[in-house]
């Protein structure tokens, strides 16, 4: 059995394995040389193998083998297993008549499926521009499908009639009231803050060490509403978001306000700081009076 396979150079002529996922070309490569295959170029293997031989996370190959398989590269028989490459004969011919012999008794240990057909064919027709000794192995030694199989489109659509069968057979099996053991709704997934690229990390971190010594929401919805503050005081009063930051940590003040200029345009509030330690203070329960 030849453990040796030809790739033509002008694969990089092509017009989709050029422009395909770096992954999607090392799959190809790896289809095309992995020892579970055979000289024929139709084998039985299942992509979670050749994931585990490529050391890859089953849905990393998984990826790149569907990839493959939209672009032509290969075709494969979730039913069977099987997959077949399409020109592996046309760069990977039979040598001499006796090699077809040892084809024969691949082929015919293979399970069956529309690709095993597909191959039969095709390799009946290219082996008649090889001469009558081919021909004959040929007819002798490889078992003849008893039809041509179904295309594996054709295939799958009967999976998917049998899978919208099955569930409008399950529709009319479901009490009105609906299935006894209905599982409960997923929680809907928590509010997320992203922090804007122009709030410098550093900055915002000390700014959330004075929220929490003055015990200040912290939840994500309370983020946002600071930085639209922030946004607001920025586009309308004109003023740095990052100085108004800063001014609110060396002010120990746990919101954001815009910042006192030289032409009265905007005024901070100069109780706000008195009003969060008496607030502090009520929350503590030590009653202070001013």
């Amino acid at each position: 059995m030849s453990r040796y396979r030809q790739i033509h150079c002008l694969v990089w002529n092509d017009d989709k394995f050029p422009f395909s996922s770096d992954d999607c070309k090392l799959v190809f490569f790896h289809v095309m040389t992995t020892p579970l295959s055979n000289p024929i170029g139709i084998f039985k293997v299942s992509i979670s193998g050749l994931a585990d031989e490529m050391r890859w996370p089953p849905k990393r190959y998984q990826k790149a083998f569907r990839e493959g398989l939209a672009n032509g590269f290969w075709k494969y028989d979730e039913r069977s297993m099987l997959l077949l490459l399409p020109n592996f004969l046309k760069y990977n011919p039979p040598d001499n008549p006796n090699v077809i012999k040892s084809w024969a008794g691949i082929f015919n240990e293979l399970p069956l499926s529309p690709l095993k057909d597909e191959f039969y064919f095709s390799l009946e027709g290219l082996l008649k521009g090889f001469g009558e000794g081919f021909a004959k192995q040929f007819t002798e030694r490889f078992t003849k499908p008893a039809r041509k199989g179904m295309p594996i489109q054709e295939q799958e659509q009967e999976q998917e009639q049998e899978q919208e069968q099955e569930q409008e057979q399950l529709k009319q099996a479901t009490p009105p009231g609906g299935p006894v053991d209905e599982e409960p709704p997923l929680p809907e997934p928590e509010e997320i803050f992203t922090l804007p690229e122009w709030i410098p990390p550093k900055t915002w971190e000390e700014f959330q060490k004075v929220r929490k010594r003055k015990r200040a929401a912290c939840t994500p919805y309370a983020h946002k509403l600071v930085v639209m503050e922030l946004i607001r005081i920025r586009d309308e009063l004109h003023q740095d978001p990052i100085a108004v930051l800063n001014k609110s940590i060396t002010s120990g003040w746990s919101d954001v306000y815009p910042l006192k200029n030289g032409n009265g345009r905007s005024t901070p509030d100069k109780y706000a700081g008195i009003r969060e330690w008496l607030t502090d203070q009520e929350a503590q329960g030590e009653g202070a009076r001013l």
